[in-house]
């Protein structure tokens, strides 16, 4: 999911000059709650470790969800799609 984070965040402000469109598995579903905050906060914590050449500023646990869910594109026929599903190509 750390990996996902990454590469949507970077995707989604490198390509600012149109719409952007991600395909991924994983959703922000898994991580609300009061048993997942432990693991929130953790990925959080990687994901600005791994930005931290990118971004000058943290990014929150609430921005990481957003990130997660900007995959939630379903595909299609037209425009321009990105595909991430690196473990077993359930979607792609």
């Amino acid at each position: 999911m750390g990996s996902q984070i990454v590469v949507s965040f970077i995707l989604e402000h490198e390509l600012l000059a149109g719409p952007f469109s991600l395909v991924v598995e994983e959703d922000s579903a898994d991580l609300w709650g009061g048993d997942a905050q432990e693991v929130l906060d953790h990925i959080t914590q990687l994901v600005n470790d791994t930005l931290a050449i990118e971004v000058t500023y943290p990014l929150s646990a609430k921005s990481v969800l957003a990130t997660i869910d900007s995959g939630r594109f379903e595909g299609g026929s037209h425009g321009r799609h990105w595909v991430l599903d690196p473990i077993d190509g359930i979607k792609g």
